[in-house]
Parts: C-alpha cells; sequence; structure tokens
C-alpha cells in the first residue's frame, strides 16, 4: 500500500454513484482514503469514519475546492496527497509510482492532470483575447476576468506571476512537505471567484519556491474527467 492519501470531493444532489466507484478502487491501493461532501442543506461541518474512510460534509462553499482545504487538517503528515473529484475516473493505476518520479525532483511541489493551454500564456496577452470578457459584479459594476482574478489573488496575498498558467482544479497532488506549507487553499465564494481560486493554488505553489508539472505531456493519462476531452482543450 502506498503512501498517499486520496481526497475526493463529492457534491451531494449529484448522489454517490461516481463516488463508490473510486472508493471501491482507492481503497485498497491507497494508504488513506477522505470524501469530503458538500452539501447545501447543512449549516455546519460534521465529521464520521466508516469501512476505514474519513467521511467529512460541509456547508457548500468554495466548491470542491473549498472541500479540499477542509479535508487537509485531516489528511496523514508523512503522505503524499491527491485531490480529485468524484466526476473523475482512474485510466492508469501506475499514477503512484509516476507521480513518485516526478516529486523526485526537489523543485517539484505540485503534479496535476491537465494544465489550462488557453491561460498558458503571460496575462498581457490573455488581457488582449477573448477569454478576458467583462464579468459583473454583485454591486452591478463590471469588470475584465484578468483584472477580477488578479485583485483576488492580491487580496489572498498570492503573487499572479507572470502568467495565467495553472492546473485545473480536477485533480491534485502535493508532497507532503508542501501541503504542510500552504495550510489552506483559498476559497472562492462565487463561479467567478472560485476561477481565481483554481489559478491561485497553482501561483501560490510557485511563490513559496516550487513548480507545478503535468503527469505526462497527454493530459489526462492517469485520471480522466466526465466534462472533459481528452486533449484538455474543450470540455464534450
Amino acid at each position: 500500500m502506498s503512501r498517499f492519501t486520496a481526497v475526493v470531493s463529492n457534491y451531494a444532489p449529484r448522489g454517490t454513484e461516481n463516488l463508490r466507484v473510486l472508493l471501491d478502487l482507492f481503497h485498497p491501493i491507497v494508504d488513506q482514503v477522505i470524501v469530503v461532501i458538500n452539501d447545501d442543506s447543512v449549516s455546519e461541518v460534521s465529521t464520521w469514519k466508516a469501512n476505514g474512510i474519513q467521511f467529512i460534509k460541509r456547508p457548500n462553499s468554495g466548491m470542491n475546492i473549498g472541500g479540499w482545504s477542509e479535508s487537509i487538517d485531516y489528511c496523514a503528515t508523512d503522505n503524499f496527497t491527491l485531490f480529485l473529484q468524484d466526476e473523475c475516473r482512474l485510466v492508469d493505476d501506475s499514477f503512484e509510482k509516476r507521480y513518485c518520479e516526478i516529486f523526485s525532483n526537489p523543485d517539484v511541489g505540485m503534479v496535476v492532470e491537465s494544465i489550462n493551454p488557453k491561460w498558458a500564456s503571460s496575462w498581457e496577452q490573455i488581457a488582449l483575447s477573448g477569454l478576458n470578457y467583462q464579468i459583473q459584479l454583485s454591486n452591478g459594476q463590471t469588470i475584465s476576468r484578468v483584472d477580477f482574478y488578479r485583485k483576488c489573488m492580491q487580496g489572498w496575498n498570492i503573487d499572479p506571476g507572470v502568467d495565467g498558467s495553472h492546473g485545473r482544479a480536477l485533480t491534485w497532488a502535493f508532497r507532503p512537505d508542501v501541503l504542510k506549507k500552504i495550510k489552506k487553499f483559498p476559497i472562492g465564494k462565487t463561479k467567478e471567484e472560485c476561477i481565481a481560486s483554481e489559478i491561485s493554488v497553482s501561483k501560490l505553489v510557485q511563490q513559496i519556491g516550487y513548480k507545478f508539472s503535468q503527469s505526462e505531456p497527454q493530459p489526462f493519462t492517469f485520471f480522466e474527467h466526465n466534462e472533459w476531452r481528452k486533449d484538455g482543450w474543450s470540455k464534450k
């Protein structure tokens, strides 16, 4: 059994069918399994253990990143930690070997299955692209996506860096020493803030002195996602 903790986020209204498939796969091969249930109907966090699995039920804030962040205090401190959505599917169970190989490079602190290729450009280039549409704030004002995301990162004391490159919040893995330094993920309250949070975690890894890396040149080599095409460029 490997020194991996697998944290699976589940959105309660979707049910548990996808979750059960992942748990059946992970339970025999990883050292620790944690399930975080994001539930719109609860107002407090509750925890319990069943069949060797740690369960955490929480109010649905911050989407899956909020759920993952909630789990960090429960993760075995010496394990590599793999965070994933329950809509992911295990494609190749040699992920453990490959992730460990990548983490053997002390410069790498985070491994992802898909780096968003559309955002792997300088902030200046993105600002001039179709990605930089206007979003409406709760006060009725509008702001460009680039300005909004960078403003969110600055509010979280995270350096946006020189570009928008980041790992999609579908599957993230961290070395234990890196996760200890991160402590918690930034949490968004709205959809756009959650996108800012997704970008922010990769930037936070860089800010504390590490790189993030895609597991293989081909995205989704070890884990795929129900919504995304294998090339990583668009949803199905």
